[in-house]
């Protein structure tokens, strides 16, 4: 039973490839900005959303003078 974990990072992550005792590559992708997270697209409109309230009211606040 032959198991190699290989670390890899990337950018964001961290990649995890471990290869089983069939030899078979498996690739496990822990990175918080994968797309399949859909915490960071809750976030990201949050983020977008209070960003476009703000400048809003800060250019509402300069039509008002």
């Amino acid at each position: 039973m032959k198991i190699e974990n290989i670390d890899q990072k990337n950018v964001f992550g961290q990649n995890n490839i471990t290869e089983n005792n069939e030899g078979e590559v498996q690739k496990n992708r822990k990175s918080f900005f994968s797309m399949n997270n859909p915490v960071i697209y809750i976030i990201a409109v949050i983020i977008t959303g209070v960003v476009i309230l703000l400048l809003t009211t800060y250019l509402n606040g300069f039509q008002s003078k």
